[in-house]
C-alpha cells in the first residue's frame, strides 16, 4: 500500500500563497495599463505625424514666402513719384545677390551649424533650456530653419513648449522640402 499525501495545504502555506498571488495580479495589471497607455500614445503621435505629413505633401506651395511689397506710383515717363508700403519697406533680393560676407556674418551670429544640421540643434536647445532653468543669460536655441518655420507657421509672440514643438516639426518639414539656400533666402 502506497501512501500519497492528498491533504489540503496547511494554513501557513495558504497565507503566503494568497499575498504573492495578489501582488502578482496587481503588478500584471499595472504593467498592462502602462503598456496600453504607452502604445496608445505612440499610436496617436504617429497618426498625427502622418496626417500632418500627408497634408504637407498636398501643399505645392509649402515653404513659399510672399512678403508684402511696396506699391510704386510712376508718372507717365516712368519716373517714381512715390512709394506706398505697409509695415515694412521691402525689396526682394536673391540670396545669391548678397555679399558672401553678409551671409557668413548672419550664419555665424544666428546658426553656426546651419549647413550641417537637419533643422534643429540639440546642443542649442539644451543650452537655452539650461540657461532658463539656471536663470542665466537668455539665449535662443532656435536654428535659422526653426526661426523661418516659426515665422511662417507659428505665433512667435508666445513662448510655450507646444509652440517650440510645433516649430521643431515645421522646421523638419521645411528642411525636407526646401534647400538650405532657399531657407536662408526666406530668412
Amino acid at each position: 500500500v502506497s501512501s500519497t499525501n492528498t491533504s489540503k495545504p496547511n494554513r501557513s502555506q495558504r497565507e503566503t500563497f494568497v499575498p504573492n498571488a495578489r501582488r502578482l495580479i496587481v503588478w500584471a495589471a499595472i504593467c498592462v495599463a502602462i503598456s496600453t497607455l504607452f502604445a496608445g500614445g505612440i499610436g496617436v503621435a504617429t497618426g498625427v505625424a502622418l496626417a500632418e505629413t500627408q497634408n504637407i505633401q498636398r501643399q505645392d506651395e509649402f515653404g513659399n514666402y510672399r512678403p508684402s511689397l511696396s506699391s510704386i506710383l510712376l508718372d507717365r515717363r516712368g519716373k517714381i513719384i512715390t512709394e506706398y508700403f505697409a509695415e515694412e519697406r521691402r525689396e526682394i533680393v536673391s540670396v545669391y545677390q548678397l555679399p558672401k560676407y553678409l551671409l557668413d556674418a548672419v550664419i555665424v551670429k544666428e546658426d553656426r551649424h546651419f549647413f550641417s544640421h537637419i533643422g534643429f540643434s540639440a546642443k542649442g536647445i539644451f543650452r537655452a533650456a539650461w540657461n532658463i532653468v539656471a536663470g542665466h543669460y537668455f539665449s535662443g536655441g532656435s536654428t535659422i530653419s526653426q526661426q523661418v518655420a516659426g515665422n511662417l507657421y507659428d505665433d512667435r509672440s508666445v513662448t510655450t513648449l507646444g509652440r517650440k514643438l510645433s516649430e521643431l516639426w515645421w522646421s523638419f518639414q521645411l528642411e525636407k522640402k526646401r534647400s538650405k539656400m532657399e531657407i536662408l533666402e526666406i530668412y
